[in-house]
C-alpha cells in the first residue's frame, strides 16, 4: 500500500516536472541560448578558443 501512494506521488512528481520544462521551452528567447564555444568556456574554462 506504501509503495503505491509514492508510485503515485512520483508519478505526479514527474508530470508536474515535464509540465515546467515545456513552459521553459516555450518561454526560451534567443538571447537564452548558448554557443558551443560560450558553452565550453564555461563548463570548462577553455578560454583558447
Amino acid at each position: 500500500m506504501i509503495f503505491a501512494v509514492f508510485g503515485v506521488v512520483l508519478v505526479v512528481a514527474f508530470f508536474m516536472l515535464l509540465g515546467k520544462r515545456r513552459d521553459y521551452d516555450a518561454n526560451e528567447t534567443e538571447a537564452d541560448k548558448l554557443s558551443d564555444a560560450d558553452f565550453r568556456r564555461i563548463e570548462f574554462g577553455d578560454e583558447d578558443i
